[in-house]
């Protein structure tokens, strides 16, 4: 089949057999032959030169397709058909079949990019680490949902543009890595901590080698903190356990060696009864650290039930009276409020456990020791209460601490020597006790224990001394029960009466 021509080729090939027959024509009527043979001949001779013409285009476009169809058939080599001679003589067909197939072939390509880039967005989007991106200059040009919280970036119009020094400015060490990395052209990972590292933040600077954009930084950051925390847990744990046990072997040893060397049976009994009392004390030791490290891993966690605090307060009071009156100390239940908590009640007698025995290691004989409980808000506003917090609040205490919602709120008071105001925060940490001359029988765990506690029910608490009147009191806050929605239908009974809000505190 004869390769197909364009039109402008046959309209000037056209033009010229024309041309040529009217020149011979006007020959034939020039020359005045009447042989009719003249006439053809004067007609024919002329087309000669458009037929060369012609052969010539033909040859020269033939030579063109093929220049064309060799580098599409090296393309489509070994995924189309073979070239075949149907296709050699029909080239215009072939290359457009293969234009086709090219122009699908980019359709599909252009269809998978999209899909691509949609997943790589929708990743971006929901991934647990935030995502910003940046030109060399500073201009973010994008900004994932969860680091747009995290850097709580602010709200730009259209027309403003957010620069990094802004989006990190509430961690310049951040900034500063950033620029580092840019400066340097290479990909940065480094760890920024704060708060004795229990604030730590993993943040990997990252150069984006697009040919459209070779200039722009990624930079992805991970809030490791609780990571952190755990690592400086079983850090501490390990370092506080291998001390202690230390200090208690070496006790050990020492009344073991006094008695052996002991002359009378009396010596060696005293000397092993104190034997004794230190294996029991490295036990209580041990089982501390291990119960705070359950508590703070969450390797125990809490098991709350709705508790009756006018049922549950007085039960522990009972439990703690006969040791009080031991030590010829009052010991008084104080007002309790008619209120139902959820929590869990092994753990928190455990906690005001702790508090009444610390008092009553330090309150002389004859003291007073009251235990009781109140519904309201918490004292932000005094200054003793934001002196007596822990240290390295959480985020949900301090919330709590400055909600301004009604809590319930649990004292244990005393008439002891108090403690000095800057030292309270610091007998919430593990194995701290007060440098003071006392006689301090304890672990130095209880108040630890009573703070991680607490913080899992989402409690706080604080030590503040007495004012007016000597002695220290301990309180603890615990959030009250949401109140229950309200339901189109009732559930309840006939003859009975549906919960109400007010049952849940009645003050």
């Amino acid at each position: 089949m004869a390769p197909s021509f364009s039109r402008p080729l046959l309209v000037r090939v056209g033009l010229a057999a024309a041309g040529a027959w009217l020149t011979g024509y006007g020959v034939w009527r020039l020359a005045g032959v009447s042989s009719p043979w003249f006439l053809v001949a004067a007609l024919l001779l002329p087309l000669l030169p458009v037929l060369v013409a012609w052969r010539y285009a033909r040859a020269h476009e033939t030579r063109l397709l093929h220049d064309v169809a060799s580098p599409l058939r090296r393309r489509f080599e070994g995924q189309r058909r073979t070239f075949s001679e149907l296709d050699r003589r029909d080239l215009v067909s072939w290359i457009a079949r293969m234009l086709e197939s090219g122009l699908a072939d980019l359709d599909r390509a252009e269809a998978r990019r999209a899909i691509e880039w949609r997943t790589l967005l929708a990743v971006l989007e929901t991934a647990s680490d935030g995502v910003s991106i940046a030109s060399e200059e500073g201009e973010v040009r994008y900004l994932s949902p969860r680091a747009r919280r995290f850097w709580r970036a602010p709200g730009l119009s259209e027309n403003q543009v957010l620069r990094t020094e802004v989006l990190f400015r509430n961690r310049e060490e951040v900034f500063d890595s950033w620029r580092q990395a840019v400066e340097t052209g290479e990909l940065l990972q480094v760890e920024h901590t704060a708060d004795e590292g229990r604030d730590s933040l993993l943040v990997i600077h990252a150069p984006l080698h697009f040919p459209s954009s070779p200039s722009e930084w990624l930079t992805m950051q991970r809030d490791i903190s609780e990571v952190a925390r755990i690592r400086v847990i079983r850090r501490d744990f390990i370092g506080n356990l291998s001390h202690e046990i230390r200090n208690a072997l070496a006790k050990i040893r020492a009344n073991a060696e006094i008695a052996t060397l002991a002359d009378t049976a009396e010596d060696r009994a005293r000397y092993m009864q104190r034997l004794l009392s230190t294996v029991q004390e490295m036990n209580q030791l041990q089982m501390g650290l291990m119960d705070l490290f359950s508590i703070e891993t969450g390797l125990a966690p809490i098991r709350p039930v709705p508790t009756r605090l006018s049922e549950f307060l007085p039960a522990v009071f009972e439990s703690l009276q006969a040791e009080a009156l031991a030590h010829d100390l009052h010991f008084q239940l104080g007002v309790i409020p008619d209120l139902t908590l959820s929590l869990d009640a092994p753990k928190i007698t455990r906690v005001i456990t702790n508090l009444v025995q610390n008092a009553i290691r330090h309150t002389p004989p004859g003291g007073r020791i009251v235990l009781e409980a109140t519904v309201g808000p918490l004292p932000a506003d005094d200054p003793g209460f934001s002196e007596g917090l822990p240290l390295h609040l959480n985020t949900e205490e301090r919330q709590l601490q400055l909600s301004g919602e009604p809590v319930a709120v649990f004292h244990v008071r005393d008439t002891g020597p108090g403690i000095p105001t800057p030292l309270i925060p610091r007998v919430f940490e593990r194995l701290h006790q007060l440098d003071d001359g006392r006689n301090d029988m304890g672990t130095g765990l209880g108040l630890s224990l009573a703070r991680h506690t607490l913080r899992a029910h989402g409690g706080l608490i604080w030590g503040q001394n007495n004012q007016p009147g000597p002695g220290i009191t301990f309180s603890f806050g615990l959030p009250l029960p949401l109140p229950p929605e309200p339901q189109a239908v009732s559930n309840a009974r006939p003859g009975t009466a549906s919960p109400t809000a007010a049952d849940a505190v009645d003050s």
